[in-house]
């Protein structure tokens, strides 16, 4: 936590007032920031500049990593980070998006918490106490075929579900999400492979980059594919910036952002580097390597 800094109830209630935890896109305000006024987080904090117009506030490397996967999802169109649960009874998170959800009621985390039996977080002391606001890491939005979805991710590292109380609180989030017909996932280092892992970090800064693949850069990827499968990373590179008459850096920016647009399903459970063999899999095992599209969950009932 950084000096001086402290979660305290007034501070909650300044948030809230602030108007933390509402919007969509880029107007989206998280309850948990990376700013200097706000008590830090236990792991190394991210402010990343993706394409909606507004910095995402990531409190871990492990939330950044998952903030990769999720970009990947097909049909994402938003990404609400630190989203707060609302305390009270309240309308279907959906709402913003579907008129049709207006008229649909769901309990919040306090009623739910006594339904459960479960201690409710709260901060303070003496006279000034506060309901503590429980988050979730990651909520996405997705639009396809039938409609748009929520799709709601708690991350953890393995070692987090030893504890009683975090398990508790985990089944106490999962249930907020339950009743409102939501997918919740609960992403650990368990639920990918470790080299695919490190492979999405590693690119993370073309994967993530703040500009959308051109249609032309999308169109020499997969046009080239038959020469992408079994050639080198260095190959690769030295194939599309070629082809596309451009530097290597472009042509990074290209191949990953393609990979990321799921129009190179790639194999990344090899140890990336210049001399790495790119192979091609099916649409669907390379989106079996990714927890969050796969929907794998760490979550025992």
């Amino acid at each position: 936590m950084r000096k001086g800094q402290r979660f305290t109830p007034a501070r909650l209630r300044a948030w809230q007032l602030s108007g933390r935890g509402t919007g969509t896109g880029g107007n989206y305000e998280p309850w948990h920031q990376v700013t200097r006024s706000d008590p830090g987080s236990r792991g190394r904090s991210h402010l990343i500049n993706w394409r909606l117009g507004r910095l995402h506030h990531l409190l871990s490397d492990h939330e950044l990593l998952i903030m990769g996967f999720a970009t990947m999802v097909p049909g994402l169109t938003d990404i609400r980070e630190q989203f707060p649960l609302s305390q009270e009874t309240h309308t279907h998170e959906l709402a913003t998006y579907r008129s049709d959800a207006l008229n649909k009621v769901v309990p919040g985390t306090l009623a739910l918490a006594k339904q459960m039996g479960v201690r409710h977080p709260k901060l303070g002391a003496m006279t000034d106490v506060a309901w503590w606001v429980m988050t979730t890491d990651l909520l996405l939005t997705i639009t396809g075929p039938s409609g748009t979805k929520l799709v709601a991710v708690s991350i953890k590292y393995d070692n987090d579900l030893s504890s009683p109380r975090t398990l508790e609180l985990l089944a106490l989030e999962r249930a907020y999400w339950f009743c409102q017909g939501v997918e919740w996932l609960l992403i650990t280092p368990r639920t990918y492979a470790i080299e695919v892992g490190r492979t999405i970090v590693k690119v993370l800064p073309w994967g993530l980059a703040t500009e959308k693949l051109s249609e032309s850069a999308l169109y020499h990827c997969t046009e080239l594919m038959p020469q992408i499968h079994g050639a080198t990373v260095q190959r690769v590179l030295q194939i599309l910036s070629d082809a596309m008459a451009c530097s290597q850096s472009v042509a990074s920016f290209a191949l990953w952002g393609a990979v990321w647009h799921g129009a190179l399903p790639i194999d990344l459970d090899v140890r990336m580097c210049p001399q790495a063999v790119l192979c091609m899999l099916s649409k669907s095992d390379f989106y079996q390597q990714n927890p969050v599209i796969a929907g794998r969950s760490a979550w025992q009932p």
